[in-house]
């Protein structure tokens, strides 16, 4: 093609599956399946630069997990990825420089929480978790970015994609 094309070289056995770029087109983030990690990368070089891999899973947890999705709040704020497995939403908030710090993990409502999305406002998020066939409905604060279930789910054979139509 007459040019280099940029790729990102991740830790073998990482798994990369999704990824996500803040407003700015700055930052990369991306949802690790088979480690269970998010790997933020600096983008503005000419080379992506690595500058931080953290884990998605609550500390101490030793079984099985693969993470699934990604999504950045509307606000940038915050972070959302899910965990297959662990069964789980983690939560990480988003400093001015891209890097992430873990706030929590909270049950995904389900088993298997395969994917997941938010809405436009960044007040909802929603669950689609594939082995137990459940869509689980979560508020989102806007102060701390946490969310919380609200006890609303529907029953959904094996949901695989969650979409808002705006």
């Amino acid at each position: 093609l007459g040019y280099d094309i940029p790729f990102i070289q991740l830790e073998e056995g990482s798994g990369p599956r999704h990824m996500v770029l803040d407003k700015d087109c700055r930052n990369l983030y991306v949802i690790n399946e088979l480690n269970s990690t998010v790997s933020v990368f600096d983008i503005t070089t000419k080379a992506p630069v690595l500058k931080q891999t953290l884990s998605t899973l609550s500390e101490g947890y030793a079984e099985k997990s693969y993470c699934a999705d990604i999504h950045l709040s509307p606000s940038g704020k915050y972070l959302y990825g899910s965990n297959r497995g662990h069964n789980s939403i983690v939560t990480f908030s988003v400093a001015g420089n891209g890097l992430l710090t873990l706030e929590r993990n909270v049950s995904c409502g389900g088993d298997w929480p395969r994917n997941f999305a938010l809405d436009g406002s960044g007040k909802y998020l929603i669950v689609g978790n594939q082995r137990s066939g459940l869509i689980s409905l979560f508020t989102i604060e806007r102060k701390g970015g946490a969310i919380n279930e609200q006890g609303h789910s529907i029953p959904f054979n094996a949901p695989a994609c969650i979409k808002f139509l705006e």
